[in-house]
């Protein structure tokens, strides 16, 4: 039976060279904090999971992120992030 990795393991998987200190501090700066970060990926909410895959994204430091729809499954909490993202994102020129 394979096990279902939790979200720490699960970005670790993904950036082998970094510690985890460092990946809990990024999947708390999109609200995965605490114990959390070490629940399995089945057992997260929609916007969790959701949150999760962003973080995974944002911390490979992408040229370019697309997000269609961007308030699908997402909480307040993160939905109020968002705005100040997309404005860093699209206004960066005007600051």
């Amino acid at each position: 039976m394979q096990t279902i990795p939790s979200c720490i393991e699960g970005m670790h998987h993904l950036v082998h060279a970094v510690r985890e200190q460092e990946l809990r501090n990024h999947l708390g700066s999109f609200g995965i904090k605490g114990s959390l970060a070490t629940t399995p990926m089945r057992a997260l909410s929609g916007g969790q999971a959701v949150r999760v895959g962003l973080a995974a994204v944002a911390f490979t430091s992408p040229h370019l992120l697309v997000l269609v729809r961007t308030n699908t499954f997402l909480d307040s909490p993160l939905g109020d992030v968002r705005i100040p993202l997309s404005e860093e994102v699209w206004t960066p020129h005007l600051k």
